[in-house]
Parts: structure tokens; C-alpha cells; sequence
């Protein structure tokens, strides 16, 4: 399960949109309990921030499910009836972009931070609001194979990353997918 990029927070916690209070809050404490940092073994698949981010997304989730008026609010939102927006900060410069690509042949973490810091949005910016650490957002772009999240996290990250300068979020994860992961 790609517990922090699930489409809704039903699936995140593993619950029917059916479930009842009593429901939700055990998924919760469940797996709360299970991607804590004292698990046994958990460690050895996440890293400390990692686990931070689970543990508010997880929190994010319970609030909204287990108050009535957000729940409803949510569901809204899910069927279409309202749609919260997307955080943008802009989208590149056409020229700009054409020319990092053309340089770079694709999208790579490079080409990321040279888009980001050509449209003047500092690293502290970026993770302030994709929500993303600022260690993660430095080892996407320096592609840092060994501290870069586990690949389900990863394509998500890349996804937010994406949109919030504006780029399609496709296109840089199956990019970054073929020219840093495998090494092309």
C-alpha cells in the first residue's frame, strides 16, 4: 500500500467510507501503532522523517474521518461536489523550460532544481508547501539513490513535486523512473 499517496483517507486508513467512528478509530490506532518508530524491524524500511510524515498523515486522515462535518465535507469533495485546489506556485517559463530539457534530455533531479530555482522558489518554499522534508526535496534533486524514500513514496512525492511548479507530474515520474533509477 503506498500509505502517504492513496487516493482518499479511506483507503489510507484502510476503512469503508461506511465504517463507523469506532471503526475508523481502531484502523487508526492500529496503524498508528504499527508505522511507530518503536516497531520492531520498521526502521529498516523508513527513515525517522519518513515515519513523521505516516504518523501526520495517518493523524490528518483520523481528524477529518472522525468529525461528522468534515467527513461530509470530504465525501463531498471526493464525489466532485467541491474540489480542494491544488497548490501551484507558478509554472515554468516556456523558454526555460524547453531549454533545461533540451540540455538535460528529460526530466532528472537536476532538471527539477534548475526549474525550481529559474522560477525563484527557494527549497525551504517547496517544502514548506508539498509538505515534503527538505532532506527528501535535496536527495530527489541531487539524486540520491540511498536516501531516497522507498518507491512508493517516491513516485507520489515526485507526482506533488510536479505540480506544485506547475509540470506534468507523469511525465517527471516515469522520466525520473527511467533516467535516475535505472541509471540511464
Amino acid at each position: 500500500m503506498s500509505l502517504i499517496f492513496v487516493k482518499n483517507y479511506y483507503e489510507l486508513l484502510e476503512v469503508s467510507p461506511e465504517a463507523s467512528t469506532e471503526e475508523i478509530r481502531r484502523a487508526y490506532e492500529r496503524l498508528k501503532a504499527l508505522y511507530s518508530p518503536s516497531t520492531p524491524g520498521i526502521s529498516s524500511l523508513f527513515n525517522e522523517e519518513e515515519l513523521e510524515e505516516i504518523q501526520r498523515r495517518l493523524e490528518e486522515a483520523y481528524r477529518v474521518l472522525s468529525d461528522e462535518k468534515r467527513k461530509r465535507r470530504y465525501n463531498m469533495s471526493l464525489e466532485g461536489k467541491t474540489s480542494p485546489a491544488p497548490v501551484t506556485l507558478g509554472r515554468p517559463d516556456q523558454e526555460l523550460l524547453q531549454s533545461v530539457l533540451k540540455e538535460e534530455g528529460g526530466f532528472r533531479g537536476r532538471t527539477l532544481r534548475r526549474l525550481r530555482e529559474g522560477m525563484g522558489i527557494s527549497l525551504d518554499e517547496l517544502s514548506r508547501v508539498t509538505k515534503m522534508s527538505k532532506s527528501t526535496l535535496k536527495a530527489i534533486e541531487e539524486e540520491k539513490l540511498e536516501d531516497l524514500p522507498p518507491w512508493v513514496f517516491l513516485k507520489g512525492f515526485l507526482r506533488i513535486y510536479a505540480k506544485t511548479i506547475g509540470l506534468d507530474p507523469e511525465r517527471v515520474k516515469e522520466d525520473y523512473t527511467k533516467r535516475v533509477l535505472s541509471g540511464q
